[in-house]
């Protein structure tokens, strides 16, 4: 994912479920940008994962 390929869904949001192989799968640029979603996503899913591990 670039920001060239980002640019054909104006609308889009980027999701990542972690980790990303940054520059390989998805761009810096991308990951870290005001359309990434995926830091939120990813303290959504802790809460599962803890518990998860945990048990």
């Amino acid at each position: 994912m670039n920001t060239q390929l980002l640019e054909h869904a104006p609308s889009a949001v980027v999701l990542h479920c972690l980790p990303a192989n940054r520059g390989e799968e998805v761009t810096a640029t991308v990951l870290d940008g005001k359309r990434s979603v995926v830091w939120q996503q990813a303290q959504s899913r802790l809460p599962i994962q803890h518990h998860t591990l945990s048990n």
